[in-house]
């Protein structure tokens, strides 16, 4: 593989890596309310990032995410397969 190959392999793991996705997306992905994703947020369940001057923008990584629905599913004994509440 040529470095420029290995440059823009790198690149789009990075990007993938770098998802953010807003608070009301995490609740349509998870299918919950965003009063709920505000509530994991402030308990500290959830990872975010906060930005802008007085950090009201609020953005939550796809890999944390991904950890939280991993953290939060039930692998035996449930229908949905999710213990999110």
């Amino acid at each position: 593989m040529s470095q420029k190959q290995q440059d823009a392999s790198h690149n789009s793991q990075l990007l993938t890596n770098l998802q953010f996705f807003s608070i009301a997306e995490v609740a349509a992905i998870l299918g919950v309310s965003r009063k709920l994703v505000r509530q994991w947020i402030h308990a500290g369940r959830l990872p975010v990032f906060r930005l802008g001057p007085q950090q009201r923008l609020i953005r939550i990584r796809k890999a944390d995410l991904e950890q939280f629905i991993e953290a939060h599913t039930q692998t035996h004994g449930s229908d949905t397969g999710a213990d999110l509440a």
